[in-house]
């Protein structure tokens, strides 16, 4: 499923400007987060800050899941950084009782450092597979000006 646009959490583009973050090499993690988690892009920066995560049951383990095929591809030619990893699946997910995931969380699990959080649009139907999708051009760019 193609899901909304990703907002950038602050603490991300100052460790971007630290030289900090290394997408090739870093350990990156996507984790699912309920209705009661309300992000807050200047005040968050910590995987403890990306409160009402789903509990560990029917697919889904507390912490989320691993993102693969990590990479940032530089486009010269047009000043931009294009930042994508592979469709994240948990399978078989069974809610037990809890709602719809409404936001995914990416964090720096290397660092310690929340990256991006994305509003999601598609309901989770129980004891199905759920997948997160990046965008055909990529999980996100960054444009030099």
């Amino acid at each position: 499923m193609a899901e909304g646009d990703a907002l950038f959490y602050t603490e991300y583009t100052e460790e971007v400007g630290k030289g900090s973050i290394d997408w090739p090499n870093d350990v990156f993690k996507m984790s699912l987060h309920l209705a009661a988690y309300t992000p807050n892009q200047d005040t968050d920066t910590v995987y403890a800050d990306a409160t009402n995560e789903y509990g560990t049951a029917g697919g889904y383990t507390n912490g989320g899941e691993t993102l693969t095929t990590v990479s940032i591809t530089k486009t010269p030619a047009t000043n931009k950084s294009i930042i994508d990893f592979d469709p994240v699946t948990w399978a078989a997910l069974t809610l037990a009782g809890e709602a719809t995931p409404t936001t995914a969380v990416i964090r720096n699990t290397t660092i310690d450092t929340l990256i991006a959080y994305i509003a999601l649009g598609t309901t989770a139907t129980d004891g199905n597979d759920y997948t997160i999708t990046p965008h055909a051009d990529g999980f996100a760019d960054q444009t030099l000006v």
